[in-house]
Order: structure tokens, then C-alpha cells, then sequence
């Protein structure tokens, strides 16, 4: 199956009649799965006025967990997240 959809893109990526959009997308597939995504810088705010030597370990987790957990939410509302990335 794997083998089928690379097949697909290169015929895709190679074909003189696709559209150029979908020519670009599958060539943008093709190198994603070959030389993977380029790293992504992540910014954090941590807006606690506490200290943060004086959260423990599980709240520190917790906090990291939310976070991702709400922001992956937010990826996936806008259109934005790909099942076929490899993070």
C-alpha cells in the first residue's frame, strides 16, 4: 500500500497534464517523506507567578500536557495538522 501511494505521487509529481498545484504537493510529499519536515521552533509562555523551581514534577507535566493537549486541539480546528507527519 505504501508503495502505491509513492507510485502515485511520482506519477503525480511527473506528470506534464497535472495541474502545477498538484505537481508541487506531491513533490512537497515526496521529499516529507524522504528527508522528513524541517525542525519547528516552539515558543512557550508560562504566565504562573510562581517560580518555576517551585512547581513539582507533576505539576510541571500537567502544565506540559495541557498544553500540547490544547494546542494540538487549535492545529487540528484550523486545518492545519497532518495525519502523515512524522514528528
Amino acid at each position: 500500500m505504501l508503495r502505491l501511494k509513492h507510485q502515485s505521487k511520482r506519477e503525480i509529481r511527473d506528470s506534464t497534464q497535472a495541474p502545477t498545484a498538484a505537481r508541487v504537493g506531491a513533490a512537497n510529499a515526496l521529499l516529507d517523506r524522504g528527508w522528513g519536515k524541517p525542525a519547528q521552533a516552539i515558543a512557550q509562555t508560562i504566565e504562573q507567578k510562581r517560580n518555576v523551581r517551585e512547581w513539582t514534577t507533576g505539576e510541571l507535566i500537567a502544565y506540559l500536557n495541557e498544553t500540547r493537549d490544547s494546542d494540538a486541539a487549535a492545529e487540528e480546528a484550523s486545518g492545519d495538522a497532518d495525519p502523515d507527519s512524522v514528528h
